[in-house]
C-alpha cells in the first residue's frame, strides 16, 4: 500500500495541521482554569483556531481524496467482516448473553451470464453481551474462492449482510439455505436492472432466513443490508486499509458489522 507521489503532498500538509492542532489542545491554558471566564471549557481565541485548522483539514482531505481518484486505477481487493459490536443484545436477563453470526452473499455480477455466488458465514460467538465486540478469524468474503479480484465498478458486485442470533439453529444450515435461494434467484433474475435485482435478492434473503433450521427456538433475524461501496471505495485501500461499518437493528437487538477492504 502507499501513496501516489503527486497526492502525498495533500497528505503531508494534513499531518502538519493535525499536529498544529494537538499543539494548541496541550499548550497551557487551552483548558481554562477555576478563576478564567470559561473554567474547565476551551479558551475561545485557542478555540476557533483549531476550527479554522479543522476546516482547512476537510478541504484538503477532499481534495486527497480526488486525487486518488483521478491516479489510481482499481487493483485486486481483498474484503472481510472484520468485527461485529453488540449496541444492544437481545436477551433481557443477566443469564442470556447473545450468540450472532453473519452471513454475506458475495455476488460478481461481471461474470455472465449467471454471475457468480458466494455465502460466508461468520461466528456464531458465544456469550456476547451490550457494549462488548468480537474479530473474525479473518476469511475473505471477496473475491470468490478466496482470492483478491479487481472491481472495475460498484455496480459489478453485490454483497449482502445478514446478523443473526443463534439458539438452537444451525448457521451452516442457513448458510446452505441462503446460497440455494439466491442462486434460484439469480438464476431466473436475468436481466433484471441491477436495482430490482438487490430488492429482489434480500427479498429472497429474508425468506431463507426466516426458515427454521432448529426445534423448538429457531435462530432470529436481525436485518439483511446491503454493503455498497462508491468508485472512491475501490481506490482508497491503496493508501491504507478502508473500513465500512453497517448498523443493524431487529428483533429487540443492535448490533455493528464492520467490513475491512485491503489491498490484494
Amino acid at each position: 500500500m502507499s501513496t501516489p507521489a503527486t497526492c502525498q503532498p495533500f497528505m503531508d500538509k494534513i499531518k502538519s495541521l493535525q499536529a498544529k492542532i494537538k499543539q494548541i489542545q496541550t499548550a497551557p491554558g487551552y483548558i481554562q482554569g477555576k478563576d478564567d471566564p470559561h473554567p474547565g471549557k476551551p479558551d475561545p481565541e485557542s478555540l476557533a483556531e483549531v476550527k479554522k485548522l479543522q476546516q482547512e483539514i476537510a478541504a484538503l482531505n477532499s481534495s486527497f481524496k480526488s486525487c486518488i481518484l483521478s491516479n489510481v486505477a482499481p487493483f485486486p481487493l481483498k474484503i472481510k467482516v472484520g468485527s461485529i459490536y453488540c449496541a444492544k443484545q437481545q436477551g433481557t436477563f443477566f443469564f442470556e448473553s447473545d450468540a450472532p453470526y453473519v452471513l454475506v452473499a458475495s455476488i460478481d455480477l461481471s461474470v455472465v451470464p449467471l454471475p457468480n455466488l458466494e455465502v460466508t458465514l461468520y461466528g456464531p460467538w458465544d456469550g456476547v453481551d451490550t457494549g462488548e465486540s468480537r474479530n473474525s478469524d479473518g476469511t475473505l468474503f471477496w473475491a470468490i474462492n478466496g482470492s483478491a479480484k479487481t472491481i472495475l465498478q460498484p455496480t459489478d458486485v453485490i454483497f449482502l449482510v445478514a446478523v443473526m442470533e443463534k439458539d438452537e439453529g444451525s448457521p451452516n444450515a442457513t448458510r446452505g439455505l441462503v446460497k440455494a435461494q439466491l442462486t434460484a434467484t439469480l438464476a431466473a433474475s436475468i436481466g433484471l436492472s441491477r436495482s430490482n435485482l438487490v430488492t429482489k435478492l434480500i427479498n429472497d434473503m429474508n425468506s431463507a432466513l426466516s426458515i427454521p433450521t432448529g426445534f423448538p427456538n429457531p435462530d432470529d433475524k436481525i436485518a439483511v443490508k446491503e454493503l455498497t461501496l462508491s468508485a472512491l471505495d475501490l481506490v482508497l485501500p491503496t493508501v491504507a486499509p478502508l473500513a465500512k461499518t453497517l448498523s443493524f437493528s431487529g428483533d429487540g437487538a443492535k448490533y455493528d458489522v464492520t467490513c475491512v477492504l485491503t489491498q490484494g
